[in-house]
């Protein structure tokens, strides 16, 4: 159970009641929402860092998963970065959002602990950034492959074959794929780029919307089908 959580579970305070947001359904839904989606160690996607308490996603994916207006969810960004408690880099085709202070909201076995970890974590995050960032996390490979993917499976629209999708991305990286024959091996940049692409693509086909998710390939297809949405060249092996 302990290490169940430090993955799957958040706290709350009950002085989230007394919280100047609390009322404002949007805002509160928002921000739960967050705490549950940021990921819980450091990362990166499409030579992005996406450090622990981020996560990579986007005002209509929001706005999907949670069934208010795109600009409901504007609006409840706008009041969480007033009051410090979110902060938000804006891409292309996809937002950075930062909880402020995520460890207060992560599962520890005691108190003490938990201060520990956030301390411990400071520290190395201010040593990391002092090398200019270049010292690598200790994220072993298949831990960074699938968080890579992870990031991957939540930006796009359709939430299918998960499992499957794992399988084929985990391939794609390491040992390759083969494609008529010639066996062909991606970075992780030109998957996310022609997933992407796929995404964009059938959007446009729908008035610049999601339109029915039935008549989207799942991801694990997708994935199969990589080399078709990459644009640009890629290495046989």
């Amino acid at each position: 159970m302990a290490e169940e959580c430090k993955v799957d579970c958040i706290t709350l305070n009950r002085r989230l009641l007394d919280w100047e947001w609390y009322q404002d359904m949007p805002t509160k839904v928002l921000f739960i929402h967050l705490l549950l989606k940021a990921n819980w160690k450091d990362g990166d996607f499409m030579g992005i860092e996406v450090p622990r308490g981020s996560l990579i996603t986007s005002y209509p994916k929001l706005s999907t998963q949670l069934g208010i207006t795109v600009r409901q969810i504007r609006t409840a960004l706008k009041h969480l970065k007033s009051t410090g408690e979110v902060t938000v880099k804006t891409y292309s085709k996809f937002s950075l959002i930062t909880i402020v202070k995520y460890n207060d909201y992560q599962w520890s076995d005691s108190q003490s602990d938990s201060q520990v970890t956030v301390k411990r974590q400071a520290s190395d995050n201010n040593r990391i950034k002092k090398k200019g960032n270049k010292e690598k996390s200790n994220i072993s490979v298949p831990d960074e492959i699938d968080l890579d993917y992870d990031f991957l499976y939540q930006e796009y629209p359709k939430h299918v074959n998960k499992s499957d999708g794992r399988l084929i991305y985990r391939a794609l990286v390491t040992t390759g794929h083969v494609y008529k024959g010639t066996k062909y091996k991606f970075t992780k940049e030109q998957i996310a780029e022609g997933v992407l692409n796929y995404t964009e693509r059938k959007k446009a086909e729908n008035g610049g919307e999601v339109g029915n998710l039935k008549y989207w390939r799942g991801i694990d297809v997708v994935l199969n089908h990589i080399q078709d949405e990459i644009g640009g060249e890629y290495g046989s092996l």
